[in-house]
């Protein structure tokens, strides 16, 4: 049974949270919109949005917009710090992560504990869609000493249901037909009056 990370720690609010959810998907999407040419494939992509999404953060966590977001390592295992909590990014399956540096703790990584409840690693996952009707998904993942997941929540977008600001509806235009006539007859006789004239 997994908890929701504000349950584990107070500091990973939920609002917290969807900051870096959402920008790391519109970076992704921005970039691979970009990044669409016949010149482009699957590497050139998902290096670029790497480093893309690498620099939002980086630049994000150095900007101070918000004074719980801190750098806790600028190196290309970039970690920043939600409140006192090293968290890091992959794009990977959620379910089952394969990248190599996944699970490896850098010199920042300071939470350390024996009881296998407790989450000692936090992880950023950005789950890219398996089909075009899928969408990209991204997951926050608290993981134990034994590498278990035991935190869980998935980013989801809010939805905005479009409404008219004004209720008046502005009145009809009245305008006469159009003339319509074959554009053959129109050159016919434009030619015969040219040869008139002529």
């Amino acid at each position: 049974m997994t908890m929701l990370p504000w349950q584990a720690q107070n500091e990973l609010t939920e609002k917290r949270l969807s900051v870096i959810a959402e920008g790391l998907l519109n970076v992704r999407h921005d970039t691979y919109a970009e990044l669409a040419t016949h010149l482009d494939d699957n590497y050139s992509r998902a290096c670029t949005t790497f480093g893309r999404q690498r620099q939002w953060l980086l630049q994000l966590a150095q900007s101070g917009r918000y004074e719980w977001l801190t750098l806790a390592s600028p190196a290309m295992d970039l970690t920043v710090n939600i409140g006192a909590i090293p968290v890091r990014f992959f794009t990977d399956d959620h379910d089952n992560p394969k990248k190599g540096g996944y699970f490896k703790r850098n010199e920042v990584d300071q939470l350390f504990s024996t009881d296998d409840t407790k989450p000692v690693m936090f992880r950023f996952v950005v789950e890219p869609a398996v089909t075009e009707d899928d969408e990209d998904r991204v997951f926050f993942l608290g993981y134990n000493a034994y590498q278990e997941v035991v935190v869980e929540w998935q980013y989801r977008p809010r939805t905005f249901v479009i409404r008219p600001v004004e209720s008046d509806v502005p009145q009809a235009v009245v305008q006469s037909d159009a003339e319509v006539g074959l554009k053959s007859q129109d050159k016919e006789q434009g030619g015969e009056a040219a040869g008139n004239n002529g």
